[in-house]
């Protein structure tokens, strides 16, 4: 498979993945996985309430699945390499599979990357399916991660469900205190246990309810109609935000069942996190954020390697094996700490990209799939 070029990039999808990068960043840095920021003063009461307030720890990670399903479905649908050779799509999500595993058991627990490779084999199940047909699963797999897990803690016990110990290596005590051998040597017999427990199919299903509609997207060509009709994107936007608006106010509303609360924030984070990519869009289509906006579309270009930077950025500053700042900043400082991250990001992907055509880990990638080397430097024309 040939490089996209420059040129026919969509730099609107480049951005918006980069913005969720950064998003990425600014809650992995505060979360128990690595830093554990504590909240003491004024500061950071005031930051705890935006990130409280724009939900970032739970629409981040689903505007990327979004972009990720709409990526992998758009190559299904229109890679020649794929209809000539059939495993292709396998051969790509085995090789993500397999950078992902390495990067769960070598650096951090909490990876997703291999989660996006094993849903996006089932992805591909589904692209052959009616496009209204693909729309109304999305709706409804919305819902069923809060349903499972009502079901799964009603007929199995808590501990059942969750499993013994799978998540231990992110303890305060062995993230400070065990070497980086016994992180190790933890993560991979974790990494095997999880997945003998529901816990993990059922708690995912909503990165695959976006991976429905960054499907859906595909087939309609929907981005295609937001760049050239603003009407369509505002209409989406402030649907989106209606949506979200009515969740919040069923969480809100007093003695209401269970089921209902649950499917409430449910589809209210679902809203939010589609309106957060038609605000994305509506605001990158301005000519004057094309220059301003150039460096997070680069860390978009190298999405995988960013984040993969990221995870050892984070561990190496936080683990009892580098800094061993754990638990020990407060929340402002601990997010200034994560925007100079997102700063450097931006400055390195950006030198990067002016002399290569792919990030690092993306050309391995691509060479693992095809089995051999992929052009890396960017030609002299």
């Amino acid at each position: 498979m040939k490089p996209t070029s420059p040129r026919t990039r969509i730099f609107e999808l480049d951005a918006l993945r980069g913005i969720a990068v950064f998003g990425m960043i600014l809650w992995d840095f505060r979360s128990v996985s690595m830093g554990n920021f504590h909240v003491g003063g004024e500061a950071d009461r005031v930051i705890d309430e935006v990130m409280r307030l724009t939900d970032i720890e739970n629409t981040t990670h689903l505007v990327f699945s979004f972009l990720f399903g709409w990526g992998l479905s758009a190559q299904a649908l229109s890679g020649k390499a794929e209809r000539a050779c059939p495993v292709v799509p396998l051969r790509r999500l085995g090789a993500l599979f397999v950078i992902g595993a390495a990067n769960l058991v070598f650096v951090i627990r909490s990876d997703f990357i291999h989660i996006y490779a094993l849903l996006g084999f089932v992805l591909l199940l589904f692209t052959s399916l009616r496009t209204t047909t693909v729309l109304a699963l999305a709706v409804i797999t919305v819902a069923l991660p809060g349903i499972g897990a009502l079901v799964a803690a009603r007929y199995l016990t808590y501990e059942s469900y969750y499993g013994h110990a799978i998540f231990d290596s992110l303890k305060a005590s062995h993230i400070l205190s065990s070497t980086y051998r016994e992180l190790v040597h933890l993560r991979a017999h974790e990494f095997v246990r999880e997945y003998v427990h529901p816990s993990p199919y059922v708690r995912n299903l909503d990165i695959f309810a976006m991976f429905l509609f960054g499907l859906y997207a595909a087939r309609e060509r929907l981005f295609d109609r937001l760049r050239a009709d603003r009407t369509l994107v505002r209409t989406l936007l402030w649907g989106f935000l209606a949506a979200h608006v009515v969740g919040l106010g069923a969480l809100l509303a007093m003695r209401l069942p269970e089921i209902v609360t649950v499917l409430a924030r449910a589809y209210a984070i679902m809203a939010l996190s589609l309106f957060y990519i038609c605000l994305g869009l509506y605001v990158l289509r301005a000519d004057s954020m094309s220059t301003l906006c150039r460096p997070i579309a680069n860390v978009g270009r190298m999405a995988i390697s960013s984040y993969l930077l990221h995870c050892l950025l984070g561990t190496t500053m936080f683990y009892g094996y580098g800094l061993a700042l754990h638990g020990k900043l407060g929340l402002a400082s601990g997010e200034a700490l994560a925007v100079l991250a997102c700063a450097f990001h931006a400055v390195l992907c950006t030198w990067w990209m002016r002399r290569f055509q792919f990030g690092p880990v993306e050309w391995l990638w691509r060479s693992i799939t095809y089995f051999r080397l992929q052009p890396l430097r960017l030609s002299a024309s």
